[in-house]
């Protein structure tokens, strides 16, 4: 199979330097996936002369370009070959660049890649982009320990985007490390990719915000394939809140404080929760164990913004003919609307949320099929960007979807 808008080329590693072109395949799948890692299928006849033996290695991986531009790239991870009565396969598989995150681990001492470390933590501070930088450049960047660099990996000059963290590492992967801190970079996801230098590099990329230009997926437009939206009982509405000391076996509370959603209760009726806070008497610190386990901002009861139910959200959605073009209209990361239900007035749920993941297929019977994913499960609501969001018109329901407060 060949399409004429993708370029596929088998790439070296060590220089990513592309070594063979590869123009007749079985299926080419490639998944990119906002903030984890992707990967990469490629599946050919046994005997294709164009993919050398000498190339069905470790050293060796995936470059595609798309409509003039490289698209996707990363390294080889795993060969399969298969025969099926008289059908002989080979089947490359791998990654996209981010996989080198969770090749090495975020160290106490970045420096002594041993068995024994000068401290017991990494504990860094200040501007989000500053931190997160500082982390890769010193685990597998270009000032990392030489057995731990990944070859030729440069970074993006930092610009101290983000807002002011503390963060401490120990053992973490550094992939983890990058999770945590780019939720505090508003506007922003990580990756690496190769540059126009053809060196690997790490980077933010900004993602937008589409619904605002318009961008919609529906099935009146085609182009919302399906959906799976659940709406069920929360957690808990009520907790009660314990602080003070420990009296040897027996716990000590000297200090209570207590909140609820008086919206969830009023749906649902009472959901309690205890909360064990000994070791601060802090009537603030235990107000604030309450609203964070109830997911209330500073205290606020605002069911426009704040959890009644569990609602859980994810959406697939494609590019069709004549609508929003995946590349130009929309893109990794992006944040879109998407109405799941569309009935009369006064009956529509749309859904406002991040899009989590790309597919792109090519196989012998279609030239192309553009796959993605919406639906997030890592905003924090304090970073100024859009937050996951639904409209339920039906359940009569405004809230929003998720939220992860951050506690470096």
């Amino acid at each position: 199979m060949t399409c004429s808008n993708y370029q596929i080329f088998i790439r070296r590693n060590s220089d990513l330097k592309q070594v063979q072109q590869i123009s007749k395949y079985k299926r080419l799948e490639m998944v990119k996936r906002r903030n984890k890692v992707g990967s990469w299928l490629l599946e050919v006849d046994f005997d294709c002369t164009e993919l050398r033996h000498e190339y069905q290695n470790e050293q060796f991986g995936l470059e595609v370009w798309r409509n003039g531009s490289r698209f996707f790239t990363g390294p080889l991870t795993r060969i399969e070959r298969r025969k099926n009565g008289e059908e002989r396969t080979l089947t490359l598989s791998g990654a996209d660049e981010k996989i080198y995150l969770t090749s090495e681990l975020a160290l106490p001492d970045p420096w002594h890649y041993t068995t024994t470390f000068n401290s017991a933590y990494d504990s860094r501070s200040g501007a989000a982009e500053r931190v997160l930088k500082n982390y890769i450049d010193l685990n597998i960047g270009p000032n990392a320990v030489a057995e731990r660099k990944i070859p030729g990996l440069v970074i993006e000059t930092n610009q101290d985007r983000g807002n002011n963290v503390y963060y401490i590492a120990r053992f973490d992967k550094l992939l983890k490390v990058c999770q945590d801190i780019i939720l505090h970079i508003p506007g922003y996801n990580f990756d690496i990719v190769v540059n126009d230098s053809n060196k690997l590099e790490f980077k933010l990329v900004p993602w937008v915000d589409r619904w605002a230009k318009g961008v919609e997926f529906s099935e009146r437009l085609r182009n919302l394939i399906g959906y799976d939206y659940t709406y069920e009982r929360p957690d808990r509405n009520f907790v009660l809140v314990g602080g003070g000391q420990d009296g040897g076996t027996t716990p000590v509370y000297r200090k209570f404080a207590y909140s609820g959603n008086e919206w969830s209760r009023n749906r649902w009726g009472n959901v309690v929760e205890f909360i064990d806070k000994r070791g601060t008497v802090d009537v603030n610190e235990l107000k604030q164990a309450a609203w964070d386990a109830l997911k209330l901002e500073d205290g606020k009861e605002k069911p426009d913004e704040n959890m009644i139910g569990k609602i859980n959200v994810t959406a697939q959605i494609t590019q069709v003919k004549g609508g929003p073009e995946m590349g130009k209209d929309w893109d990794l990361g992006d944040f879109v609307k998407v109405t799941i239900h569309q009935g009369g007035p006064g009956q529509e749920i749309a859904v406002y949320d991040y899009i989590k993941e790309i597919a792109i297929s090519l196989t012998e019977e279609r030239a192309e099929e553009i796959r993605a994913l919406v639906g997030s499960d890592d905003v924090i609501t304090t970073n100024g960007g859009p937050v996951p969001y639904i409209v339920d018109s039906l359940t009569h329901i405004e809230e929003k979807l998720r939220s992860l407060e951050g506690a470096y």
